[in-house]
């Protein structure tokens, strides 16, 4: 039985980065039996039990009332694939329990630890790196996004044995799609693209600087958003909003790929932090598919900049660089997505 640290997505978050991984590891093994295993210390006072197909079943149990049940599932698993440090801590107790012989995956997927410094709670951060130590102990198969994340990992756990595999986050949406960009003509209007919101690391406030730098008739931009509200206020505290080339707007995932292929250039305003070094945004594969040249405040952001990312600094941007599709961009991502085949043979051979 193959065992998963994870909750498993449904409607609502199957569009997330993390939920699209977790379904794409399950694809590789539909014909196993396979039990998801979300934990709480709060929630599920009863145990929920989510089928999810005729060898897969969801379970949600709280940590003290199910114990027993959770240490069953632990000791009949040839396979523990943790999604995620997140997925971790819950369980901790359970980690002395796993036996020689037993599999044991980590598929970081991000530096949570780090996260949550950053974002202040320095409590759960504490929790997150006893959880991250503990499991780099045991771990025989470690799953980066990137190879920055990899090398990360490598510096701050130099006695791990672990096997490190790097895995590109693709989105599932962009498999099966053929497209070919298209290119500009040089009097077309310069279309620039937004997706995403204002969380902190976004840096809403810096991009809002650029536009406003960069407000020439010829160029239009679309910030797609679902807080529109709080992007329409970094707009009037700049006193831009209401421009007539500056359109705020919320849009279905699926309503995304027109815009996408109309941008020329799209914001990545991400900081130089460790969090941002060893990511790889969803968004920037996205941009770089269909042709976009991501405006960036930094180059340092996974592995873009040694994939070969054609990109823009922020602080260079101008209307002067003109309506532009990148051929280069597109043909890397679509490398990617044809290759992945060849990856998932390698996860499968590495587990078993």
């Amino acid at each position: 039985m193959l065992l998963f640290l994870a909750d498993y997505p449904d409607e609502v978050t199957l569009l997330e980065g993390m939920a699209q991984r977790v379904v794409a590891i399950d694809k590789l093994y539909r014909t196993e039996k396979r039990i998801y295993l979300f934990v709480s210390y709060r929630k599920f006072f009863k145990r929920q039990i989510l089928p999810i197909d005729d060898l897969a079943t969801h379970y949600r149990c709280n940590l003290f009332l199910h114990f027993f049940f959770i240490l069953k599932l632990f000791r009949q698993s040839w396979l523990l694939y943790f999604h995620s440090i997140m997925n971790v801590l819950p369980v901790l107790p359970f980690l002395i329990f796993i036996r020689k012989g037993q599999r044991v995956v980590l598929d970081a997927h991000g530096l949570v630890a780090e996260e949550q410094y950053l974002a202040g709670t320095r409590w759960k951060s504490s929790l997150y790196e006893l959880s991250e130590r503990r499991i780099f102990k045991i771990a025989d198969v470690v799953i980066t996004v990137t190879n920055a994340m990899e090398r990360y990992y490598l510096k701050k756990h130099p006695q791990a044995t672990v096997h490190y595999i790097t895995w590109t986050n693709l989105p599932s949406h962009l498999k099966g799609v053929n497209y070919q960009p298209i290119e500009p003509t040089a009097g077309d209007e310069i279309r620039v693209v937004y997706s995403g919101n204002t969380q902190m690391w976004q840096n809403v406030g810096l991009m809002v600087e650029v536009i406003k730098k960069n407000l020439s008739p010829r160029i239009r931009y679309d910030l797609l958003t679902g807080q529109p509200d709080l992007m329409k206020q970094y707009l009037e505290n700049a006193g831009i909003l209401g421009r007539p080339n500056i359109h705020v707007t919320t849009v279905a995932p699926n309503d995304l790929e027109s815009y996408y292929k109309a941008a020329h250039y799209g914001f990545m305003m991400r900081g130089d932090e460790d969090v941002s070094r060893v990511s790889c945004p969803t968004k920037v594969i996205e941009y770089m598919y269909y042709g976009i040249v991501p405006i960036m405040k930094t180059l340092r952001i996974g592995d873009f900049e040694e994939m070969g990312c054609e990109c823009v600094l922020y602080d260079q941007f101008s209307e002067h660089m003109g309506p532009r599709k990148s051929q280069n961009n597109h043909r890397i991502i679509d490398g990617l997505l044809k290759s992945e085949h060849e990856l998932f043979a390698q996860l499968q051979k590495v587990f078993r």
